[in-house]
């Protein structure tokens, strides 16, 4: 990995996102379904939090 490449390079672009109100077990199910650990959490397109599998 070139540690000068700029972050575009390797990032995500497809992202997956919950809003604030959605249910625990929702996100749960997009963690286990798509075998991620991160999502952001989006309320009217702004980034307010991220959610972790072990929060």
């Amino acid at each position: 990995m070139n540690l000068n490449a700029p972050v575009s390079t390797i990032m995500t672009t497809n992202l997956i996102t919950v809003n604030p109100e959605d249910p625990i077990q929702k996100v749960n199910e997009i963690f286990e379904k798509n075998n991620i650990h991160h999502i952001p959490v989006v309320r009217y397109k702004d980034i307010v939090g991220i959610i972790s599998k072990t929060d």
